[in-house]
């Protein structure tokens, strides 16, 4: 089953789009793997994940039809 997979900010220009769609790998730290592989300029940003709109731990089990979020760091006002 297929994950979206969504990038933001200054990732974007670091993968050359704002989202994909792949394979369900299983876990958030198994698809960190394979989008660091995939996209190996991510790997000198600082990021978070979330999934379905919760900031997630690298060991949480995904969802098929899971949206995947990558964010940069950001500050409020």
């Amino acid at each position: 089953m297929s994950i979206e997979v969504l990038f933001f900010g200054q990732l974007t220009d670091i993968t050359g789009c704002s989202s994909l769609s792949m394979e369900n790998p299983g876990t958030l730290n198994e698809l960190k793997k394979q989008v660091l592989v995939k996209y190996p300029g991510l790997s000198q940003s600082k990021f978070v994940i979330a999934i379905n709109n919760k900031i997630s731990n690298e060991d949480e089990l995904i969802s098929n039809y899971s949206k995947i979020a990558f964010m940069p760091p950001f500050s409020g006002g």
